[in-house]
């Protein structure tokens, strides 16, 4: 074991940090609230750090990935290619934007969003995706199905041509704690960690098991 200088320091400095470890690859997603936060890349043999973004319309906060519009809430090996990564977007701010984003080395796609019911009278389509989207605050893999967590429910990932959605599960008191093991291969915890920097209210923590 060695240590590596990073060729820069990591910023934003205030915000909420996801990590996923992936062959040569540190990828690191931050959660600045209203101030974005995005996902970098790190190669751990030479401590290199990349801003992962695109924004494909070249609107303000267009999308797939906009650093300083879109929070990075976690991260996860792809099933399809363990080169590339899954990455969970969110944000409720006013309004309400997120997606789920495939990085692959240079290239980031959107793999999914979710129109929000009703739309507000302003803002713009960015390719395809409205003003207001489900927000997702996490994101696990379980074998080769990847589970995101969004505000209005848990999404199921196997390949399908589209996720397969279901509510959120009770949760019950287990020693002061919030958790449901409803779902399989799945452990929910109830935290409001994340109110401090979105109007999400409470959005559990979700875990393999």
């Amino acid at each position: 074991m060695r240590a590596v200088k990073l060729s820069e320091e990591l910023q934003p400095p205030f915000a909420i940090g996801t990590a996923l470890i992936n062959g040569n690859t540190i990828w690191i997603g931050f959660n600045a609230g209203e101030w974005g936060g995005g996902l970098r890349r790190i190669t751990r043999g030479e401590g290199k750090i990349e801003v992962v973004e695109k924004n494909q319309s070249g609107e303000l906060c267009g999308g797939p990935l906009n650093t300083e519009c879109d929070p990075v809430n976690g991260i996860v090996a792809s099933p399809s290619n363990p080169s590339c990564v899954v990455a969970a977007v969110g944000l409720v701010h006013m309004m309400s934007h997120g997606r789920i984003v495939e990085v692959c080395d240079e290239t980031v796609r959107r793999l999914y969003f979710k129109p929000d019911n009703p739309q507000p009278p302003y803002g713009k389509l960015d390719k395809g995706e409205p003003a207001s989207t489900t927000a997702f605050f996490g994101l696990t893999r379980a074998g080769d199905t990847v589970w995101a967590l969004g505000t209005d429910g848990l999404y199921r990932f196997d390949g399908s041509s589209s996720p397969q959605f279901r509510s959120l599960p009770k949760f019950e008191n287990r020693g002061g704690y919030q958790v449901s093991f409803d779902v399989p291969g799945v452990v929910l915890l109830m935290t409001d960690v994340n109110q401090r920097r979105s109007l999400s209210g409470a959005v559990p923590i979700m875990v393999p098991r």
